[in-house]
């Protein structure tokens, strides 16, 4: 991105500041900024899509993965969307080292998704920290620094983890549904 920002009409818009549809290993590298967008990057269908050292600010989701594979999100500032990130029935993403702040609903949401990674974000100021649901399984939720949210880890509403077989190790937090997985 080369410093540059890529500004659209509003959160409430249909409009995408990114799309990548049906592709294979593509790089998105900042510095930039992606802000105003219903989402700030759009990956759909793809495989192997890296998100890396952009800022995503007032978007409806900052990034949204869907129906992709092995996706990488590393090293973004995502601010202030409704989102941080979004990711819907994905396989084997990767969404590490992000600073995730005053997102409205979630930092992270991982839906019908499965085999991700989401490890050492700094994630905060959300109703949701990180939320999984009931049908995401195999996730890993490791060494990730909550504060502030509401419920910083949300396994569907508190379901039993043996239930859909997510993992969530080490995370410093205060509140997890179920009780019990927040670490020092």
């Amino acid at each position: 991105m080369n410093s540059y920002s890529i500004s659209g009409p509003g959160e409430d818009s249909s409009k995408v500041g990114i799309a990548i549809s049906h592709s294979g290993n593509v790089t998105i590298r900042g510095p930039g900024t992606i802000q105003f967008f219903q989402a700030g990057v759009l990956i759909t269908g793809s495989e192997k899509t890296n998100v890396n050292n952009v800022s995503f600010v007032g978007n409806k989701m900052g990034i949204f993965v869907t129906g992709s594979i092995r996706s990488s999100i590393q090293h973004n500032s995502i601010t202030s969307n409704h989102i941080g990130i979004g990711s819907h029935s994905s396989i084997g993403s990767a969404i590490q080292d992000n600073e995730i702040n005053a997102n409205d609903l979630a930092g992270i949401t991982i839906v019908k998704s499965k085999s991700s990674k989401v490890e050492t974000n700094l994630v905060g100021g959300s109703k949701n920290g990180i939320f999984l649901d009931y049908e995401s399984q195999y996730n890993m939720v490791k060494s990730n620094n909550m504060s502030n949210n509401v419920v910083d880890i949300n396994n569907a509403d508190g379901l039993p983890l043996n239930t859909n077989q997510n993992n969530l190790l080490t995370n410093k937090c205060i509140i997890s549904q179920p009780s019990g997985f927040c670490g020092d």
